[in-house]
């Protein structure tokens, strides 16, 4: 699998080639993501592209909530490479998340890593938010794409009527209650 680093050290168009992008932070890669993944591969190969994660780090909120920064992973970055590889990723684009990239309107930041990057589908989770203060949300991705690119949503998960999360797993872990992290999320 390629992985390369797209943001403040590095150039935003790294890797502008046709492809099929699922965005989020895949922290833990639970049935959730793998569901978004599911969904991107479908579009993949119904498309012949290339399946591109793109994640973030370090976490968004070590910039725009620093009093309630998530430092602690589940999976590091370079676990999340070789766990998205297994599940039939082509590429992972670690975005270096900064200050500049927090600041960004909704639109300059689908323009930036979705239109630039010659995206054709992008694939998101039902609360998946982006650009300045989380602005914009995942219902209006294909008109901030400027129609560029078909988005697909994948609806919220559940089991036994519970949100799949990482938040829940990272708390329980937390607590060191680790008998009680759901093993049916994985």
């Amino acid at each position: 699998m390629e992985q390369f680093q797209m943001g403040e050290k590095h150039p935003f168009i790294t890797r502008a080639t046709p492809h099929v992008c699922v965005l989020g932070f895949f922290d833990g890669v639970h049935l959730g993501h793998q569901a978004l993944i599911e969904e991107g591969k479908k579009q993949a190969v119904k498309r012949n592209l290339p399946l591109r994660v793109m994640s973030f780090a370090p976490h968004p909120s070590v910039i725009v909530q620093p009093d309630r920064a998530i430092t602690s992973y589940l999976t590091p970055v370079e676990e999340k490479g070789r766990v998205l590889e297994t599940l039939g990723v082509d590429q992972l684009a670690i975005v270096s998340f900064t200050r500049e990239i927090a600041e960004l309107e909704p639109e300059t930041f689908v323009q930036t890593f979705l239109n630039e990057q010659q995206c054709e589908h992008a694939v998101v989770g039902f609360d998946f938010a982006y650009g300045k203060r989380g602005a914009g949300k995942a219902q209006r991705l294909h008109q901030h794409g400027q129609q560029q690119f078909d988005v697909s949503i994948v609806e919220e998960k559940k089991v036994r009527r519970k949100k799949i999360g990482s938040t829940e797993i990272r708390a329980k872990l937390t607590h060191g209650d680790v008998s009680s992290v759901p093993q049916n999320h994985f």
